[in-house]
């Protein structure tokens, strides 16, 4: 079961921006588009750990790995929304946002 807590939550939502999850407000209540992509104020954010290395360079089955996120067992990404049909998620590592497989993640609660 994944853990889902939606980024309408204020305080929640000042934690991911100040840890650098979120990009800036703009005015009024949206959220401004970031270079890499944006994310809505609707979408659920899931607390994941890698139980494998990632090196897409190494092991993606896509062509366009510059959209993937490198990664090592044992690092917390946030990802958001569901997994889309190639079976990646969009999340961030380090304030670095993009594409991970989902096979080589687990759920891990918040509490």
């Amino acid at each position: 079961m994944v853990s889902e807590i939606p980024i309408e939550d204020g305080e929640l939502k000042l934690r991911l921006f100040e840890q650098g999850f979120l990009p800036e407000e703009s005015s009024g209540n949206s959220i401004a588009p970031s270079e890499s992509s944006s994310v809505t104020d609707d979408v659920a954010v899931h607390r994941m750990v890698a139980i494998f290395d990632y090196d897409p360079w190494e092991s993606s089955p896509n062509m366009d790995i510059e959209d993937e996120l490198p990664f090592r067992a044992g690092d917390i990404i946030y990802v958001f929304g569901d997994v889309d049909s190639d079976g990646f998620y969009y999340g961030d590592l380090h304030g670095y946002r993009g594409l991970v497989p989902s096979n080589f993640l687990q759920p891990l609660p918040w509490d």
